[in-house]
């Protein structure tokens, strides 16, 4: 104890130092401490009113700053260069202001609820753009937490919420801190009313008090740097700028380049170690009418005035560090008709593989990633965007017949693959090449058809033979992306987190990417093509294309309800308020919405929303009927709470993906959010589902089967469990958020703190899906259970004319940047 007291001394010399004249200015003015535990989404918007009127000072942990800023409120922000706690150094800094009471939010210290980190977070923005309708928040905040520390590191605190040895560290120091604060006279007051309270605090709401006092003149701390163990503190008060315009950093992690020549003295003879730098070639799997995707389209499509091969092997043809581009095709098909080897800097070989260098498994892999077309991750099982485009096998044998070791992963319609730059094709190579052999692989996690993916051999062999990881996202999945990982090569933000795809397959994508981008690739006076093009203007062009023009085609994701009537009357039934009855689908009205999905290609069907589809009597053909019309996949959401020849017969009719509302791994949460029906029995019928689709793999199977479980108090004891189960048996489980239902005296208020979806990830979802009801009907709620506020029916208009409605309504309702209505939220699948 005397240890630490000590430190804690020096530390508060060194921040009063610091600080000098401004030390002790703000007596009696409250000090907001804000971190970013999960509980801070719980008060801040409580707080957000008097630190924007500066009824107190507020001091904010640097990953959730930028959203702070974001929401316009003044606030300081120590930078990130002291080996402290952040915790006991905005402590300090509050007391060296001269604060009194110092209050606390957003310090949990632990995993909350299950919670990661808040909805300020961000994280939250990182994880925005790989979001959809098989990869939640909440997902990846399970996983953020199953990876915080191996099992040993981590324990339960005492109120039952998740910690690690860091966190506990954390804590106790803050702790200490909390009670020397108490003894000279501070106040030390904590608001979170989900976090577990620290040692001699108070805890209660103080916002009241905030908004009586008057506004403090906020003190003008110059920004400072101070070597060795000081801190370092910088101000910013300016309500407009973001935290990215204040600190610049670099957007890449820094990986040494190591010489290929190294020796090492033993007691012995010298020892010379002789490291040859890897052999890299771009290699191109080409399916001549196939996208990455599944959509139907053609290698000879014209871009920028050439075909979409050439304007890809013209591009790659710049990247440094590669010795040439390897054409995977068909026997049958010749590629050389559609490029001129004359105008690629590198030379071009094509190699036959059969009937396709795709392996069997990639009428899977597609359909697993049409659910996230538009996010460099994010599709079923994982699925990235490079899993789209890589011939393991085939790559594999390709590369050892010349000698080489890795290859770079492209697909052949991507003509604005990032060349140079941060996060560009060259860095990635250049990354893979310096750590001489010590990474499996590299790559840029950017939009589709913008990153770059290098893969090693051995990693190749694994995936060929599916042992190891299943897909290259599999393998990216096991840790978190952050800074330090030396395998990503990260964009700016601007880039990395943006949600369009720049691929060049459907006719959806061909409208946007020759409207968007061949403007500013072609120049309009001498017709020549722009190779330079970076990966900024690509992104603004697309982005305007996908969120500011009406739309040219029906809705990507059409969910369609057939019935209102399910089995479940637990906590997750949406009858649970009160009954919904409607009439169910009609095979008439069906195939008036089913009319118009074949002209984009690439229109994916949900049966669900209300109801549960298994028991609409016409659901088999319902399935094949949806095939037929041109749709790309069909999913089915529902309980399997049915009897087997129901299940064989929707089986035999082909869905794509069967999502199961299972919601529990024991039989008391099971009946708290289903109901009186016994788990065992939905249990049963997956296993019996699994054994009449044979022995091989459930992930690389169609249908693909995802178990899915609402996150609410009742369960929150499963997710973890629920997770490593399922996925480890089907490759995937989906754990997702409650959804944000209107409030009523009668709805049930769950205790957990929700996710909270971020906005950008809800913006691209409702740009891109629309619910039609089993009578017809459009709500421009999804949240809008009993159609109160329908928009129009497909019954007195086509589905195309309907979407532009949607969208131009729900444009209007999402003006603001930085809040999103209820009512634009998503609900299911």
């Amino acid at each position: 104890m005397e240890s630490a007291d000590t430190t804690l001394q020096e530390a508060r010399r060194a921040m009063a130092a610091l600080l000098g004249r401004s030390a002790g200015s703000l007596p009696r003015v409250p000090g907001v401490l804000l971190g970013a535990g999960p509980s801070l989404s719980c008060v801040l918007p409580a707080l957000e009113a008097p630190i924007k009127a500066r009824h107190a000072l507020a001091l904010a942990a640097p990953s959730v700053a930028d959203a702070l800023h974001r929401r316009r409120l003044p606030i300081l922000t120590l930078a990130r260069l002291a080996e402290a706690p952040w915790s006991v150094r905005g402590a300090l800094t509050l007391e060296a202001l001269g604060c009194n009471p110092i209050i606390l939010a957003g310090f949990d210290l632990a995993f909350t609820d299950g919670l990661f980190c808040a909805a300020e977070h961000e994280l939250h923005r990182e994880w925005a753009c790989e979001l959809g309708p098989f990869r939640t928040i909440e997902n990846l905040h399970t996983a953020a937490v199953l990876s915080a520390g191996v099992v040993e590191d981590t324990a339960r605190t005492p109120d039952g919420t998740r910690s690690t040895r860091r966190l506990r560290a954390e804590r106790s120091a803050l702790d200490r801190l909390i009670e020397s604060l108490r003894g000279s006279g501070r106040e030390v007051i904590e608001i979170d009313p989900h976090a577990a309270r620290h040692a001699a605090t108070i805890k209660k709401i103080v916002t009241t008090r905030l908004v009586e006092r008057q506004p403090i003149e906020l003190p003008q701390i110059a920004a400072m740097q101070v070597s060795g163990d000081a801190l370092s503190v910088e101000s910013r008060f300016g309500t407009g700028a973001s935290l990215a315009d204040l600190q610049h950093e670099y957007a890449g992690a820094q990986v040494s380049r190591r010489e290929p020549l190294s020796s090492t003295a033993t007691s012995g003879p010298l020892t010379v170690e002789v490291r040859a730098m890897p052999r890299l070639a771009a290699v191109i799997a080409c399916d001549p009418e196939r996208g990455g995707t599944g959509v139907p389209r053609h290698l000879d499509s014209e871009f920028a005035g050439r075909t979409v091969l050439s304007a890809t092997l013209e591009r790659l043809g710049r990247v440094e560090g590669v010795e040439r581009i390897i054409l995977l095709v068909p026997t049958d098909f010749d590629p050389r008709p559609l490029f001129d080897p004359r105008r690629i800097s590198l030379p071009v070989e094509v190699e036959a593989c059969g009937r396709s260098p795709y392996p069997e498994e990639i009428s899977v892999i597609r359909t697993a990633r049409l659910w996230a077309d538009s996010a460099w991750r994010g599709g079923v099982n994982g699925a990235c965007v490079w899993d789209e485009v890589v011939a393991p096998a085939a790559t594999c044998a390709a590369l050892e017949r010349r000698g080489l070791d890795a290859a770079l992963i492209c697909g052949p319609d991507w003509p604005v693959i990032m060349i140079d730059g941060l996060g560009g094709a060259d860095e990635v190579v250049a990354r893979y090449r310096s750590a001489m052999g010590e990474l499996d692989m590299t790559y840029a996690p950017a939009p589709p058809g913008l990153g770059a993916c290098v893969v090693g051999r051995p990693l190749l062999e694994a995936l060929a033979l599916r042992r190891g990881p299943r897909l290259l996202g599999e393998r990216i999945d096991r840790e978190p992306i952050t800074r330090e990982d030396p395998s990503a090569v990260l964009p700016v933000d601007r880039i990395r987190r943006s949600m369009v795809r720049a691929v060049l397959d459907s006719m959806r994508a061909k409208l946007r990417m020759r409207r968007g981008i061949e403007p500013i690739v072609v120049d309009g006076a001498s017709g020549e093509t722009i190779d330079h093009i970076g990966g900024w203007s690509v992104v603004e062009a697309l982005e305007h294309q996908f969120f500011n023009l009406p739309p040219a085609f029906v809705p990507q994701h059409l969910i369609i309800e057939l019935n209102t009537g399910r089995r479940a009357s637990g906590s997750f039934s949406p009858h649970r308020v009160g009954s919904i009855q409607r009439p169910p689908m009609t095979e008439r009205l069906l195939e008036a919405i089913l009319d118009e999905v074949a002209a984009p290609r690439d229109v994916v069907i949900t049966f669900g929303h209300v109801g549960d589809p298994l028991w609409h009597p016409e659901l088999p053909k319902f399935i094949r009927m949806a095939h037929w019309a041109g749709a790309r996949a069909v999913h089915v959401r529902t309980e399997l709470l049915a009897d087997q020849p129901r299940i064989e017969a929707m089986l035999a009719a082909g869905p794509d993906v069967i999502s199961i509302d299972l919601h529990a791994c024991t039989s008391p949460a099971y009946r708290a959010l289903m109901g009186a029906h016994p788990l065992e029995r939905v249990l049963a019928n997956i296993e019996s589902m699994l054994a009449r689709l044979g022995s091989a793999d459930p992930a690389l199977r169609l249908p693909l089967i995802v178990p899915r479980l609402q996150r609410r108090g009742a369960n929150v004891g499963d997710i973890e469990r629920f997770v490593m189960t399922w996925r480890q048996r089907l490759g995937t489980a989906i754990v997702e958020g409650i959804p944000r239902f209107a409030e009523s005296p009668e709805r049930e208020v769950d205790p957990l703190i929700p996710a909270e979806v971020p906005l950008e990830s809800i913006r691209r979802e409702g740009a891109r899906r629309m619910v039609v009801l089993s009578d017809g009907r459009v709500p421009l709620s999804e949240l809008d259970l009993v159609a109160e506020q329908t928009i129009a029916s497909i019954q007195r208009g086509g589905v195309f004319e309907v979407w532009r409605d949607v969208m131009s309504r729900r444009r209007q309702r999402g003006r603001d940047p930085t809040k999103i209505p209820n009512d634009l939220r998503c609900w299911q699948p």
